[in-house]
């Protein structure tokens, strides 16, 4: 979109974004700065960007991945001329699901790990990812059944990287970097 005013943002980009806000269950942040280039003109630019974690998105696992489901997401942030997608911390929660109390700064949540990708790595079955799969909403986050259904697929998935040919695991292990 070609954005000039707020009356711009408000006929041609307001739409969209209450339809990604209501799929997607996001708030709008919006940025206001100055460009360097142009603070001596004082020529504003704006940004507009979303305020959401990785477990927000809708998907099949109970929570959020870092799969499909959030490269669609960019794609529609791209869409309608996003800059920003701004996320909580990515370490581990703690017992209150909280992601500013990590065990680690270091440290990934690895329950934002899709199983898809592990099967398509060959260390999962399809009887593996069916079991991750949520059977209720795609829309709500399960924390207790996520829990349970990630540490059996991730020790399923360790069990059968350690078995596999030196060969054959280090591959795996490269991509996966």
């Amino acid at each position: 979109y070609d954005i000039n005013s707020y009356q711009d943002i408000g006929q041609k980009v307001l739409p969209k974004l209450r339809e990604l806000c209501n799929k997607y269950n996001f708030s709008i942040l919006f940025i206001h700065h100055l460009n360097k280039e142009t603070k001596a003109k004082r020529e504003h630019i704006r940004k507009a960007g979303v305020l959401m974690n990785i477990s927000s998105l809708p998907g099949p696992f109970g929570i959020g991945v870092f799969g499909e489901e959030a490269f669609d997401f960019v794609d529609k942030l791209e869409e309608i001329k996003f800059g920003f997608w701004q996320i909580l911390p990515l370490g581990s929660l703690d017992y209150g699901n909280s992601p500013y109390a990590s065990d680690s700064a270091y440290a990934g949540n690895y329950r934002y790990i899709d199983p898809r990708q592990l099967f398509e790595a060959g260390l999962l079955s399809e009887e593996d990812v069916e079991n991750c799969t949520y059977k209720g909403s795609p829309y709500t986050v399960d924390y207790g059944f996520v829990y349970e259904s990630r540490e059996i697929m991730l020790k399923k998935a360790f069990e059968n990287y350690k078995a596999l040919p030196a060969e054959e695991a280090m591959p795996i292990a490269a991509e996966i970097r």
